[in-house]
């Protein structure tokens, strides 16, 4: 069995933060998951926004 590091829990994002790192000219980044170990993954590297699955055909 191997160890787990316990995530480190991150701040939630508002819209609110979001207009103000615009109005801050800070860059936002977003990326699709199409899968739960890509989302964990986009969310241990600091990914603003994750959007995860798929549209539905």
């Amino acid at each position: 069995m191997s160890a787990q590091p316990h995530p480190i829990p991150l701040p939630r994002i508002t819209f609110a933060r979001l207009a103000d790192q615009k109005a801050k000219r800070q860059p936002i980044a977003m990326a699709t998951a199409y899968d739960h170990p890509s989302a964990q993954i986009a969310q241990a590297v600091g990914i603003d926004l994750v959007v995860v699955g798929t549209l539905p055909r």
